[in-house]
This record gives C-alpha cells, structure tokens and sequence, in this order.
C-alpha cells in the first residue's frame, strides 16, 4: 500500500476527513490541541517520516539534558525506535522515525503513528520538567513500553 493511500485512510479512520501530503511531500497533525506530528514522505517514495519538536535546544549549559537524550537514543529502547535529533537551524530538539513502506500496511502505519505521538507526549512532558529545573536523568525517565536495564 503506498503512503498516500494510508494518509487518507488514517484521516477516515481518526475522522478528520481526507488527509493528503502537500507539494513538498508533507502532512501535519495535531493530537489533543497541543501535540503536532508531522508525516513527510522520503525523498526516495518509498518510506516516510514521523517527527515532532520535542522542545526548544538547550544552551551548552544543560549538558544533563543531552546526556538524557543520548541515553534515551541507546537501540531505541526508550524512544519506541525513534530518534532524538538537533535541528540547529530551528533551535529545536526532534524526536523522528522512519516507516519504510515495502512492508507497511495501514494497521501497522497507524499503530507506529499511535506509539510515535505516546513518544512525543511522553518525553515531552519530562523535558520539559528537566529544562524547568526538576533534575531527572534518562533512566528515571524511561519511554513508554520500554524495557528496563539490570
């Protein structure tokens, strides 16, 4: 099934009507008024991205945060197999995930997205407590569904 096809499945399934990628491949969400997911096709068409902001990047003093993030990075386990990424040009911090779309269907590209925006809210909230000044390190904070470390 091809991305666009699952885009406007998901938008009757969720009830939003019909979902289509703009001319640059792009289609944003908003869950719950507060958290926006942003679907982009690959440049190759044969798989898409989810990302969303995270929070803004923090100054080269924060350096608890990024350790965080790193940890958090380690094979996926904390991120649902996403991605932290800094966007210097926006001052943002990125959670992302690539869906290739060989073996994708719809049931399967609408639960990645289910457990993406969990991600998203979840880490969300928690650094946004970091950044606030509560001290929190990646292992007290772990993802959604996670498996833990001995």
């Amino acid at each position: 099934m091809d991305f666009p096809n699952m885009l406007m499945e998901l938008g009757e399934a969720l009830g939003l009507g019909k979902l289509e990628f703009n001319d640059d491949g792009l289609c944003r969400l908003v869950f719950d008024g507060k958290l926006t997911v942003d679907i982009e096709l690959a440049p190759d068409g044969e798989g898409c991205f989810f990302y969303s902001t995270i929070c803004t990047a923090p100054s080269e003093s924060e350096a608890d945060l990024y350790a965080a993030l790193l940890e958090a990075n380690l094979f996926g386990g904390a991120t649902g197999k996403a991605v932290f990424a800094l966007d210097s040009n926006r001052g943002e911090i990125l959670l992302w995930r690539e869906i290739e779309g060989e073996q994708t269907d719809f049931q399967s590209f609408s639960q990645e997205l289910e457990r993406f925006v969990n991600h998203v809210e979840h880490w969300g909230e928690n650094l946004k407590e970091m950044k606030s000044g509560k001290e929190a390190g990646a292992s007290s904070i772990p993802g959604p569904g996670t498996f833990m470390r001995a």
